[in-house]
């Protein structure tokens, strides 16, 4: 896979690992572990597409499905691109913005289906017990 700009740490303690210093990958392959992983890193992917509906196959190619963003100077083509991807959000000519008050989750197996943000986020800590009783007035024990 072509790295385009950064590269693999090569001295000090961190050398033996998977780590990169901040890195832009290209990728050709959907099987590729960069692909297929959730990475946690300074590190960067992007793909060539023909097309929209490629783009979206790709995109949706994982069983992830946290963050989307879609870059374009038409916002409907951008709007109807997000509304085909298998992601919790999508950004819009930006990355990561978040409001405590909007519900996110994650689809797929992004964030173990619990939510990030807005009231569903605390429920998702809480569970709910019921109670029946019969009093003793009414109970023939």
């Amino acid at each position: 896979m072509p790295l385009v700009r950064g590269g693999l740490i090569t001295d000090g303690p961190l050398a033996a690992g998977a780590f990169y210093r901040p890195a832009l990958l290209e990728v050709e392959r959907l099987d590729a572990p960069v692909v297929q992983e959730e990475l946690f890193g300074p590190v960067q992917t992007f793909e060539v597409f023909d097309s929209d509906a490629e783009a979206v196959h790709r995109a949706n190619a994982t069983e992830y499905g946290l963050g989307a963003a879609v870059f374009t100077r038409n916002p409907g083509r951008a709007r109807a691109i997000g509304r085909d991807l298998q992601s919790a959000g999508v950004w819009i000519n930006t990355w990561g913005l978040l409001n405590e008050k909007f519900e996110q989750g994650g689809y797929k197996s992004s964030s173990n289906g619990g939510y990030l943000c807005g009231p569903r986020a605390l429920e998702q800590f809480q569970q709910i017990k019921v109670y029946g009783e019969l009093t003793s007035a009414q109970s023939r024990w």
